[in-house]
């Protein structure tokens, strides 16, 4: 028997039986993808892929992108949610597939950007806070001069914006949050 996002299981009768029903109950399987991000920065793509536990993957390039196969891991709304609506000037599309019991990821890549002419980069970490395991992807083009004028320009452009710039949203969120501070509990709290 199978079922998305469970173990598969195999039970054996004899044909010449009485049993007329049969109830097989699946484990779930040991992860789950919970959510999936995306950056977009200086003509790179950075996908990461938040689960429970740390992961176990293949990366297996294909003519049109790359499949990132997440063993033992099933896929939650949300994220296939997200997955659909990830796009990128690098990425064309993202859907994921459960094979078994492996998730297969696919992103294919945009026409400009053909998977011989890009360099893929994986690495793992740990979100403390969030309790949330991350896999992440990037995404790069083998194009360094290109690659290298956008990174700069990007640079220089962050480097430009001074405290000065600081107004509406974020100036207002961190005067409301001062003004809601107790003294007294904070020194406390950090005591």
């Amino acid at each position: 028997a199978f079922a998305e996002g469970y173990r598969q299981k195999s039970v054996t009768l004899q044909v010449k039986s009485a049993i007329s029903r049969v109830e097989i109950d699946l484990d779930p399987l040991p992860n789950t993808l919970q959510g999936v991000t995306h950056r977009y920065f200086a003509g790179r793509s950075s996908i990461g892929f938040l689960t429970h536990e740390a992961l176990v993957f293949r990366l297996q390039e294909a003519e049109d992108g790359i499949a990132v196969i997440l063993n033992e891991t099933a896929i939650a709304p949300a994220a296939r949610e997200s997955l659909q609506k990830l796009r990128s000037p690098l990425i064309r599309e993202a859907f994921a597939q459960q094979l078994g019991e492996d998730l297969m990821v696919k992103l294919v890549l945009a026409e400009s950007v053909g998977a011989g002419t890009s360099e893929f980069r994986s690495r793992q970490s740990y979100h403390a806070a969030r309790d949330l395991h991350e896999f992440s992807v990037d995404v790069i083009p083998r194009d360094d001069a290109a690659g290298a004028r956008a990174v700069a320009a990007s640079l220089a452009a962050l480097a430009a914006i001074g405290p000065a710039d600081a107004s509406g949203c974020a100036l207002v969120y961190d005067e409301t949050l001062r003004a809601g501070i107790d003294p007294g509990a904070l020194a406390r709290a950090l005591a």
